[in-house]
């Protein structure tokens, strides 16, 4: 199984290479013969025009051929030029396809998926399938996201307005040779605009169904031509709920949030800048407010308290779940208040010939979140969590001239996070009730409401020294060569109590009373090798290999057997990649193939009271990437974009994996009848299942992204109209780890319209848009009960319509 898997990944990796060679003499050609101007000249970042980005690379006019520059290798390059899997998104893209929203990006990705748990700290974000789930503070998160240059500490920091922004770019893979902070399945590297030294107005009024009102406005000044300037922006978004509580006849699932952000640049001299920026954004929502996919009426429970015996102790009768009727059953009043903010201060300054750069910051984030922790009407289980963190960074790097056969890059990177969580859960006395209704030994064990108190303390301290080097071999040939250096502390401090105290333990709903503290340390070296060769002008192939790591920690609340720790994942990652442009450029063709083998694989699921973490043998994950943009010379006003991403993701070995619920409880039952299954399973019996051969959770095989985009000027009218489509296909996928049949999502299909009027010097702008035209039905996360019965889930978002008006000046 491991072999043919292997030899799968490598002829997927063959497959870039391919198409290359026979069209390499015509690629190099012009309109007229000529060779096309070489394409590693690039502008500089004072002469890109963000207009000109999109998610297929797009020039705004074929007459007036550009680049579109990113700056994730440091260094600005022609994203044609990059040997790494990224996807680029530019301002103008954001802004006509409606991306006001971090999660939104996943539509506009290949191979990215962004999904909110059951608040807005449990979000999780996947590349290729490999993510962490946020809500388990002890777990990093596997896709790192920088904001301006800064390492956002925890995922849910990124889960906000995509405001005021030059461009996102998205890198898979490990990318720990390039950032400060390591990042394990790659890198989301989020560029908010520059002051600059223009007066500028922009203003957004966004009016929905639902009651959405967005606003969003920047103002940029400059106060000294030349020398300095100050940009400030800001939103407010509040929408009503998807769904109804049927519990208080409230509307939950809503938007309600607001932020800021301002930005001083100072231009010294020719040989040093300064900027620096403050933001402050808060959010107060009754969302993320799961609905019961299935309730079980007689089980399965590992309890043996299954939703039935609420039924019948209360009078009131299971409701139909149907998780897309937008009505949930919510007995707690759903909570979740976030706040996050910081100050960074970027220096750049050059020295000789050498550019450096020197990035401080300090960001604080807290949330304070409150669900329905067995996601019902009844009075059963309730949950409250509560994050406090405060984190700091340093980054020095140095980039040096592009001498004639050698350039580098290095840096120097320092972090700390200092962050407090308070978990309570228990049950109510609804489970009391439905306890004594069942009778036997639930009734002797759930004899009162109790609550779990996991108080912890966690610190990390991480360190790294890297950097990359390239060195041309022969006339169009180069060689990068990688290294870092990572030496990471984790501290866990804290307690776990249940009041009032246990005669029995049985995690996760009855913890031990002892405290924690609990210390891991780690230095890792990483490393990265890239061949990258251009046959001709238009055509770059290349291959490449790094290391991946992500350092272990330890489980934020109890789990069976006392599991506090799991230990670090490791990876190997191969790359081939073509990056190509055809027709006189009218024509962009990239594809990237990919193979990954991970080793101590950190998978996490649902228990019933957290999602913990534990260490899955060896995961293979292989695919490709590919990008294809059309803008024909003959139809100057019609472009299409088409991003396809294939993605496979299997365990090769995984025999300790969690079991579904059903299973552990026909495994405890044939041992005992009359015994709960959480009082046999992980004690007197192994109720896991091997996992080994079968795919990752979500982890869709196949990704889909179709864009059309067409204009037309008004005769005789200083304006034009136009209409854009955005079409998204998303393969079927489980929504678990244990690969529950009854969390199996289905295929689905997406597709987003707008249309307007635009003014030829964009002063304004009238556009009417639909997203999720058809109002497709499809499932964002799935889990089980397993305290009780049955299976939850949060839908996602039904169709929305509405109209945006746009002013600049």
């Amino acid at each position: 199984m491991k072999r043919s898997r292997l030899i799968g990944g490598l002829v997927l990796l063959a497959v870039a290479a391919c198409p290359v060679a026979a069209f390499a003499q015509d690629a190099g050609q012009g309109a007229e013969g000529a060779p096309l101007e070489d394409s590693t000249e690039v502008a500089g970042p004072s002469e890109f025009d963000p207009a000109l980005g999109d998610a297929m690379y797009e020039e705004q006019a074929l007459e007036d051929v550009e680049e579109f520059t990113v700056t994730a290798t440091k260094r600005a390059q022609n994203i044609q030029d990059v040997p790494i899997s990224i996807t680029a998104l530019g301002s103008e893209t954001i802004v006509e396809a409606g991306i006001t929203q971090f999660t939104q990006l996943q539509q506009f990705v290949p191979n990215l998926q962004i999904r909110p748990v059951t608040d807005t700290r449990s979000t999780s974000i996947r590349i290729r399938g490999i993510g962490s789930v946020g809500n388990n503070a002890g777990i990093d998160p596997s896709v790192g996201v920088f904001i301006d240059g800064v390492y956002q500490g925890r995922a849910g920091m990124s889960v906000g307005d995509l405001l005021d922004i030059e461009r996102v770019e998205v890198l898979r893979g490990p990318q720990g040779t390039l950032f400060g902070k390591n990042t394990a399945a790659g890198a989301i590297n989020v560029l908010t605009k520059r002051p600059s030294y223009e007066y500028e107005t922009f203003l957004e009024s966004k009016i929905g169904n639902y009651d959405d009102m967005q606003f969003r406005g920047s103002v940029n000044a400059p106060i000294i031509d030349d020398r300095l300037a100050v940009r400030l922006s800001g939103y407010k978004v509040k929408r009503d709920g998807f769904d109804l509580n049927r519990v208080d006849n409230q509307r939950v699932n809503n938007a309600d949030q607001y932020g800021v952000r301002g930005k001083i640049a100072w231009d010294v001299s020719d040989v040093l800048s300064f900027e620096l920026i403050g933001d402050y954004s808060e959010q107060n929502t009754r969302s993320f407010v799961a609905d019961i996919l299935d309730y079980k009426p007689n089980g399965p429970s590992l309890t043996d308290i299954p939703f039935g015996a609420f039924s019948a102790t209360t009078g009131v009768p299971l409701p139909n779940a149907d998780p897309f009727d937008r009505i949930v059953g919510a007995s707690v009043s759903p909570r979740n208040i976030v706040k996050n903010g910081g100050v960074s201060l970027d220096t750049d300054f050059t020295l000789g010939e050498y550019d450096l750069r020197w990035l401080n910051a300090w960001r604080t984030y807290s949330t304070d979140s409150r669900f329905d922790g067995d996601f019902s009407q009844f009075d059963g289980v309730i949950a409250f969590q509560d994050v406090d963190l405060d984190q700091y960074s340093s980054e020095l790097t140095v980039v040096s001239p592009q001498w004639n056969r050698f350039e580098y890059q290095a840096g120097l990177f320092l972090f700390y996070m200092d962050m407090s969580t308070l978990d309570r859960n228990g049950w109510e006395q609804g489970m009391v009730d439905a306890a004594a209704q069942v009778g036997g030994l639930p009734a002797l064990i759930f004899t009162t409401p109790t609550n779990n108190i996991n108080d912890n303390q966690h610190d990390t301290l991480s360190a790294a020294a890297y950097g990359e080097g390239t060195v041309t071999l022969i006339d169009d040939l180069e060689f990068t060569g990688g290294l870092r250096v990572t030496y990471e502390r984790k501290t866990r401090v804290g307690q776990s109590t249940t009041v009032p105290p246990p005669i029995q333990v049985a995690p996760p709903i009855l913890c031990p009373q002892l405290p924690l503290d609990e210390t891991r340390s780690v230095t890792n070296v990483q490393g990265r090798a890239i061949l990258r060769y251009r046959p001709v002008d238009d055509v770059m192939v290349y291959a490449s290999f790094a290391n991946g790591f992500k350092s272990g920690g330890f489980n934020q609340l109890c789990v069976a057997n006392n599991q506090t720790e799991f230990q670090d994942e490791q990876s190997l990652s191969y790359e081939a990649g073509a990056r190509t442009q055809w027709l006189d450029r009218q024509l962009t063709a990239n594809l990237t193939a990919y193979f990954t083998d991970y080793d101590d694989f950190q998978a996490q699921l649902f228990d019933g009271a957290a999602i913990n973490v534990r260490n899955a043998g060896r995961l293979f994950s292989y695919g490709f990437e590919s990008d294809l943009f059309y803008r024909p010379d003959w139809h100057e006003h019609w472009s299409i974009g088409l991003q396809v991403g294939l993605n496979i993701a299997e365990y090769d070995e995984f025999k300790g994996a969690d079991n579904t619920v059903p299973n552990q409880v026909a495994l405890a039952k044939a041992l005992n009848p009359v015994v709960p299954a959480l009082l046999i399973c992980g004690n007197a019996l192994d109720c896991s299942q091997d996992l080994s051969g079968r795919v990752l959770d979500n982890a869709p095989r196949w990704t889909v992204t179709a864009t059309s985009t067409y204009e037309r000027p008004i005769p005789g009218r200083p304006a034009l109209w136009f209409v854009r489509g955005d079409y998204t296909y998303t393969a079927k996928q489980y929504l678990s780890q244990d690969l529950d049949p009854n969390l199996l999502q289905p295929g689905y299909h997406l597709l987003n319209l707008h249309a307007g009027l635009r003014a030829e010097d964009e002063l304004w702008e009238l556009v009417f848009w639909v997203t999720n035209t058809t109002n497709a039905n499809y499932l964002v996360t799935g889990f089980d009960v397993p305290i009780i019965s049955g299976y939850a889930t949060v839908a996602a978002p039904p169709r929305q319509y509405g109209g945006t008006v746009r002013i600049r000046f």
